[in-house]
C-alpha cells in the first residue's frame, strides 16, 4: 500500500509541477513515507498538510490517494 501511495503522490507532484504549482509538501510526505524521516523542523508539520497526514492520519491519506 505504501508504494501504491508514494506512486500517486509522486504523479500528483509532476502534475502540479507542470501548471507551476508548489510541491514542497509531497516532496517531504514522499521522502517520509521513504525514509522514514522529513527534512523540516517538527514545530513545522501543521505547515504541511500531507506530511502532517502521513505522520498523524495514514489511514485517512491512503484512502484519500488509494481507494
Amino acid at each position: 500500500m505504501k508504494a501504491r501511495l508514494i506512486e500517486a503522490l509522486e504523479k500528483e507532484q509532476v502534475r502540479l509541477d507542470k501548471i507551476g504549482r508548489c510541491t514542497f509538501d509531497h516532496t517531504l510526505t514522499i521522502d517520509f513515507l521513504k525514509t522514514g524521516s522529513y527534512g523540516c523542523d517538527p514545530s513545522e508539520v501543521d505547515n504541511y498538510p500531507l506530511l502532517d497526514s502521513a505522520i498523524n492520519d495514514y489511514e485517512t491519506l491512503l484512502s484519500d490517494y488509494i481507494f
